[in-house]
């Protein structure tokens, strides 16, 4: 329920009781004026008094969890109930016995309805505030004039026994509406005056503007001529107990949705500074925000008080594996110095492309090429549509016979069939050693057209190491300027412990030697298509990652 701005001294105490008991905790209204208002429509939230999780979506504590809102779905508010009809009925008495005649000899009235006075029509319930969904990929604005509201409906008093003030029973209100403000790429709230605080001390001092509104309805007024509003001779059908009245709508829900408020907002200039240093706890540079505190300065801007939560969409997107099980190579660890195992930063083929933050290393917008693993002479392979036959493999990879062994660690490496030419590269999606004949085949993405094309008289080819592939656009290994991509990892002896994940819980790393005999591993990559922080829209270039490789050894 909102607060009942009409009376003041209202307070939430005073308010009608909840008829939750099988007695009514109330009266039975007025015979002129109406009955007291009914029970309250039922509740789309879990009824445990626990408001914290009544939204749509997801919010981050700051703990680090996640609270999962009970709805499913946006939903707009409900509308009240009407109110009731007022009939005066005549009853005669029985002249034989001096008592009055049964009701049912005077109700209903013949003809219905009854001559002037003696009738009064109720009001209609109002209607629940609605749906409204801002979903935009740029950054939302709001003037200092703006307003967008998805209150509920006003109830209305009955016709009148009295002139305009002796309304018969009020009807129901509207609850307020469901108010999504989401945005992929930031809020500018700066053009919106609350005022001036150049210290924390002077935030409670702003002043609230509600430019984004869910209001619940005001109840329908009864009987205004029995009261008046607090300090004024006008009368007020709205004071606590009124006889009659309808119930006021309860108020709906505003959510705002965006990827870092830290950065992502614009406050007013004029308390910026101010609400910061609240919102990082004394510390912009070193705390993270603080999300209750972020909902309370919110409030200022909006009522009810908004909720703050993660986005749908947003520049930035995350994909994380599960946790991936190498087998039990860490058992029975070998005595002579070596391991332990796996060994995901072995000499002999490790993970690289990224830097040490776990940016994947770009050169001119294009993936940064890897040094070549081996070159072959001219002659030494043959190139045919999409495959390519190393013959005399042995020699080739002389000191290199893992790859022989396993010629599986070769898919998603890059074959070229120039040497010279590094753009020209064709992704090996399978491989196969014969040993008797001393031959490697090697098998070729089809999308990357036709191997024998990039063949030059007289050069010699090359293989190029390769763990992981991002396309944009189509275009292989392009990444442009206003990309980044992020991947990072994370060990495990027993993924059950959260406590031993290393390097924490809540961090990752780039750094495979940390993760050195650690049975589990789980992957995390991050994509960020405003990078270059201008802003997003629906044509900004994602790259698409096609695989990734994380070899180890044992």
């Amino acid at each position: 329920m909102m607060p009942d701005y009409v009376d003041p001294p209202d307070i939430d105490g005073s308010w009608d009781p909840p008829w939750d008991t099988p007695t009514k905790p109330f009266g039975d209204g007025h015979p002129t004026f109406g009955p007291d208002p009914g029970r309250g429509g039922p509740t789309i939230f879990d009824g445990d008094n626990d408001t914290s999780n009544d939204f749509w979506g997801r919010r981050l504590n700051n703990d680090g969890t996640v609270t999962v809102g009970e709805l499913m779905a946006p939903w707009a508010g409900s509308g009240g109930g009407g109110s009731g009809d007022s009939q005066l009925i005549p009853r005669s008495i029985d002249q034989s016995t001096g008592i009055m005649a049964p009701l049912i000899d005077s109700f209903p009235t013949r003809p219905f309805p009854p001559g002037s006075g003696m009738y009064r029509k109720g009001a209609p319930g109002a209607g629940g505030g609605g749906q409204m969904l801002i979903m935009a990929i740029g950054r939302i604005t709001l003037g200092d004039s703006a307003t967008i509201r998805a209150n509920g409906g006003i109830g209305r008093g009955g016709e009148g026994t009295i002139g305009t003030t002796g309304q018969i029973s009020g009807s129901g209100a509207g609850s307020g509406g469901h108010l999504v403000v989401h945005s992929a790429t930031g809020l500018d709230l700066s053009q919106i005056d609350i005022g001036t605080a150049t210290s924390i001390g002077e935030l409670p001092l702003l002043n609230p503007r509600s430019v984004l509104q869910a209001f619940g309805g005001r109840r329908g007024w009864a009987a205004g001529l029995l009261a008046d509003v607090w300090g004024t001779t006008q009368p007020d059908g709205n004071g606590d107990l009124m006889i009659g009245r309808g119930g006021a709508g309860g108020n709906g829900i505003v959510q705002i949705h965006l990827p870092d408020p830290s950065n992502d907002i614009d406050w007013p200039v004029s308390a910026s500074t101010a609400i910061t240093t609240y919102l990082h706890n004394l510390d912009p540079v070193n705390n993270p925000i603080d999300m209750d505190r972020l909902e309370e300065i919110l409030d200022l801007f909006a009522s009810p008080k908004p909720y703050a939560l993660l986005p749908f969409f947003a520049a930035k997107s995350q994909a994380q594996s599960m946790w991936v099980d190498t087998g039990t190579a860490e058992i029975r660890q070998p005595a002579a110095g070596t391991g332990p195992w796996p060994d995901y930063f072995d000499s002999l083929l490790r993970f690289e492309g990224v830097s040490v933050d776990g940016e994947v290393e770009v050169n001119s917008e294009t993936v940064e090429y890897l040094p070549s693993l081996l070159e072959g002479s001219w002659g030494s392979a043959s190139f045919g549509i999409q495959d390519v036959v190393v013959l005399g493999a042995s020699t080739v990879f002389a000191g290199l016979e893992r790859f022989l062994r396993s010629p599986n660690l070769l898919t998603g490496f890059d074959i070229l069939p120039a040497k010279s030419n590094a753009i020209t590269s064709f992704e090996i999606v399978a491989a196969e050693y014969d040993a008797v004949s001393d031959s490697l085949s090697l098998w070729s993405d089809p999308g990357d057209g036709a191997l024998f094309a990039g063949v030059v008289s007289g050069e010699g080819w090359a293989l190029r190491p390769k763990f992981f592939r991002l396309d944009t656009l189509g275009a292989k290994d392009h990444l442009p300027a206003s990309t980044a991509v992020f991947i990072e990892f994370q060990g495990s002896a027993d993924p059950s412990d959260l406590a031993a994940t290393v390097p924490s819980p809540g961090d990752w790393t780039a750094d495979l030697s940390v993760l050195k005999g650690l049975r589990f591993f789980r992957w995390r990559i991050t994509f960020d298509i405003d990078a270059a922080d201008t802003g997003v829209s629906l044509t900004s270039p994602r790259p698409q990652l096609d695989y990734l490789k994380l070899p180890f050894s044992w």
